[in-house]
């Protein structure tokens, strides 16, 4: 049979905290997010989602594929599909895993961020997309 990862992918957030230097590193593919609270709900950073922009499209469409916007689950976007198909409809510019996305030009290498200040009342969040479609960010630190 086929395998199952050719058209099953996943987002990944990983953090790395060195409390000597007092700093993080972030690293993630997808739309799961890293998030840097400070003391009083201050968002100090937030990752950036690897959603389907223009850059992504033109790798896409030159790889013989296409960007078409759909609506499952009731999030509508711009999915990476096979020309004429609505498969794989990935949403996202990287994810580890969906063979056929990565034949398409989505990438799985992570974007890292390094050296990222945490002062001592910081508080790391990392969630899927689940909870960021669901709550903005300010709503998410108030907590």
């Amino acid at each position: 049979g086929r395998p199952p990862s050719e058209f099953s992918g996943s987002t990944c957030t990983a953090a790395l905290l060195d409390s000597i230097s007092g700093t993080a590193i972030c690293a993630h593919v997808g739309d799961s997010a890293f998030a840097l609270i400070g003391g009083g709900g201050r968002v100090l950073f937030r990752s950036r989602d690897h959603v389907v922009d223009e850059h992504i499209e033109a790798i896409v469409v030159a790889k013989g594929g296409e960007i078409s916007e759909m609506t499952l689950s009731g999030v509508t976007a711009r999915r990476v599909c096979l020309r004429g198909s609505p498969f794989p409809g990935l949403a996202m510019a990287r994810a580890l895993g969906d063979e056929v996305a990565q034949s398409l030009g989505v990438s799985w290498e992570p974007e890292v961020v390094m050296g990222l200040p945490m002062p001592p009342d910081a508080t790391i969040l990392i969630a899927s997309d689940g909870v960021w479609e669901k709550m903005p960010i300010d709503d998410v630190a108030a907590f």
